[in-house]
């Protein structure tokens, strides 16, 4: 139950970020750098919630934790090289 509960929660975060990313390039044209900080925090609450739900087996999935890492440190790497061209 616990395992359909996060699936469920998974995709529903997927699927709103991809969305609001449509929106947020159509119609309103914002910056990525506030977008992709909110993201980074929910992506992180989501993999802690993952994590805490599979519970001894969370290494049954790599895929899913090398993802999750992945795109961290990307994210990361993003809004530090944002944040230094700003200051040239």
């Amino acid at each position: 139950m616990v395992l359909i509960l996060m699936t469920a929660v998974i995709l529903f975060y997927e699927i709103f970020k991809i969305l609001f990313n449509i929106m947020r390039v159509f119609f309103f044209k914002k910056k990525i750098k506030k977008f992709l900080e909110i993201d980074l925090g929910a992506g992180m609450i989501c993999f802690i919630l993952w994590l805490a739900a599979m519970g001894n087996y969370f290494y049954l999935f790599p895929n899913q934790i090398f993802h999750s890492i992945f795109y961290v440190v990307a994210v990361l790497i993003f809004l530090t090289n944002e944040t230094e061209k700003k200051s040239l």
